[in-house]
């Protein structure tokens, strides 16, 4: 007989930007994966160990990870997406860009 898992959650969120607005420094207790749609954005991220400037364009999504104080701003209109994953997934914990595949698009 299979052994009764528990369900991966995954959150997501839509929202839309105009240009010049800024999220403030904050961080989620989730991983995040970062996505525009339509438009970028710039992610700052500020961590000890990780600190820069992100360029999200709708061909690139960013990764981050549970706990990782960042900002966003929107340098165009953006379209933002944006899906959650439980901390406790095993996902990286460093800061970075991926790919957007079609799927994810």
């Amino acid at each position: 007989m299979a052994k009764s898992r528990q369900p991966f959650l995954v959150r997501s969120l839509a929202a839309g930007y105009m240009t010049g607005v800024e999220l403030d420094e904050h961080t989620h207790s989730w991983h995040q994966l970062l996505f525009a749609a339509r438009g970028a954005m710039t992610l700052r991220v500020r961590q000890a160990d990780q600190l820069g400037d992100y360029v999200v364009p709708s061909t690139r999504s960013a990764w981050i990870p549970a706990g990782t104080s960042h900002q966003v701003r929107m340098d165009e209109p953006v379209q933002m997406r944006t899906l959650y994953f439980p901390p406790e997934s095993g996902l990286s914990r460093c800061v970075g860009t991926l790919d957007v595949s079609a799927l994810l698009r």
